[in-house]
């Protein structure tokens, strides 16, 4: 009997065996091994195009796909070497049309900084990752570039070598309707008498497009055949402790310069020796700033992301993209679920006590309602997480746009323009059992305020809007405090809060 089922077993595998390899091939690949000579390099894999100034025929090349292969979700990867001549190229285009007349294009580029970077083109919308010019250049030898979109959780994953280095969230930014044609086009555009005007500057080598999005298991496995690794993994099994920022960086540091605030940022956080950071407003410098640093990068919106030390390990689902991330982190041989979020502002109460105007309590926590229900929203969405807290702590972290109900109390009220304010925001994660991480390191409010409010305008007044709380009772806070200087100048309006914790056993 056992023979005859490990015969059934044996035949079976046999028949699916071609249907398993084909879903491991990919549904295009160029080795280049048809071009001239005189077009060809050595390559990583084999030979590779060669489209520097020692090629004397350096057009692109354009090839179509058979779209019936096309299953939405896919991984793109080529091996790059750059030459540094300081201009910006495109390397590749795979471009997508649609039935419904719209196309997309998913884009490598070569940046003026010499590191790589990405662009994705729709009809109304465009998303980039630009790293700096330090960790992630593609100038010193051979690099392996990979773009892997998983067409279920919208999101797409960008590698550089065997290092997921960010994930990007693209809700609603796939047409629904289905791919009537597709193309790659390698090597730059075709422009000018010649059509090399536009050519990439550099050598590519095995280029693959599979119909499926890629695990970092599989491009690191696929990676370290022919390289080893070059960059270590932040994770070792002894991490207990956990420095945690939440930084609104005021329109991605640039009110101070985009080539300089965002430097500032960093500083900054290095200085804090924050493990992970949840950002609001982003505004493009989020993968500049991880890459100073040499964290990975999570964009959920323009608005809301996470830098972190510590591999990311999976997004999860959230509430609105421009309000809220979150993700599972490993910190060694532990886990967290973090979150980053940004509430709006419905009142401006901080301007009306400057302009001494009278606020209606009544009015004034009415108008706070409509945060709580954005709240409400986050939470519902972590609702496994909270079910999980007590195993893998859940961090929300972020900018609130009001105070604290801890903080605007009858023996505060001298500092507070002579109000008590109920703030429904802090009162309804109170009730959920979140922990204030900075009022509850620092109780005594008239020894110290933490107030985030504003170091851009000091004579305006001041307040505590950006939080850390914490769901878990066995997690201790060993620190928490802000900062709010810089050597040469501050960056932000926000000043970023740090706390410090210990992670349960």
């Amino acid at each position: 009997m056992n023979h005859l089922f490990n015969a059934i077993i044996f035949i079976c595998l046999f028949l699916l065996s071609p249907v398993i390899l084909a879903q491991n091939l990919p549904i295009f690949e160029e080795k280049f091994e048809s071009l001239e000579k005189d077009r060809l390099t050595n390559g990583v894999v084999g030979s590779a195009i060669n489209l520097t100034a020692e090629a004397s025929d350096r057009t692109v090349l354009r090839y179509d796909i058979d779209h019936s292969k096309w299953k939405e979700s896919f991984t793109l990867m080529a091996w790059v070497w750059a030459e540094a001549d300081y201009e910006e190229y495109k390397i590749m285009d795979l471009v997508v049309n649609y039935a419904d007349s719209t196309h997309l294009k998913w884009q490598l580029l070569k940046q003026v900084n010499n590191a790589w970077a990405s662009e994705i083109q729709g009809k109304d919308a465009k998303l980039a990752y630009k790293p700096g010019f330090k960790r992630q250049l593609i100038t010193k030898g051979w690099n392996l570039l990979s773009l892997s979109f998983n067409a279920q959780k919208e999101e797409i994953a960008f590698y550089y070598n065997d290092l997921q280095v960010a994930i990007y969230s693209i809700e609603d930014f796939i047409p629904e309707s289905p791919a009537s044609q597709i193309s790659i086009q390698i090597g730059g555009d075709q422009k000018g008498e010649l059509g090399e005007w536009e050519t990439f500057n550099g050598s590519i080598d095995d280029i693959k497009l599979y119909n499926s999005s890629w695990t970092r298991a599989e491009v690191k496995d696929y990676y370290r055949q022919f390289k080893l690794p070059e960059i270590e993994e932040h994770n070792s099994k002894s991490i207990d402790t956990l420095r945690i920022m939440s930084y609104n960086i005021w329109h991605g540091g640039n009110e101070t310069g985009k080539g300089i605030g965002y430097l500032r940022i960093a500083d900054l956080i290095k200085q804090s020796k924050a493990d992970i950071i949840a950002i609001q407003e982003t505004y493009g410098s989020g993968a500049k700033i991880a890459d100073e640093l040499g964290f990975y990068f999570y964009l959920r919106s323009s608005n809301i992301s996470i830098i972190s030390r510590y591999p990311i390990a999976e997004t999860l689902p959230a509430y609105k993209s421009f309000h809220h991330a979150s993700a599972s982190i490993l910190i060694g041989d532990k886990s967290i679920v973090f979150n980053s979020i940004w509430l709006n502002y419905p009142i401006d109460y901080w301007g009306k006590i400057d302009r001494g105007e009278k606020i209606e309590i009544e009015k004034w926590e009415i108008a706070q309602y409509g945060n709580k229900k954005t709240l409400e929203g986050i939470i519902d969405s972590l609702k496994p997480a909270l079910g999980n807290s007590k195993n893998a702590p859940v961090i929300i972290a972020g900018d609130f746009n009001s105070g604290s109900h801890l903080d605007w109390i009858p023996a505060t009220q001298h500092m507070n323009a002579g109000y008590v304010m109920p703030f429904p925001t802090s009162q309804y994660l109170e009730t959920l059992g979140f922990r204030d991480s900075f009022r509850e390191f620092s109780p005594n409010l008239l020894k110290n305020r933490g107030l985030t409010w504003t170091p851009a305008n000091p004579a305006t007044f001041q307040d505590r809007i950006d939080y850390i709380y914490i769901k878990n009772k066995s997690v201790k806070i060993v620190n928490s405090y802000i900062i709010d200087h810089h050597p040469i100048r501050y960056p932000s309006d926000h000043a970023s809060l740090i706390t410090t914790i210990l992670l349960p056993k």
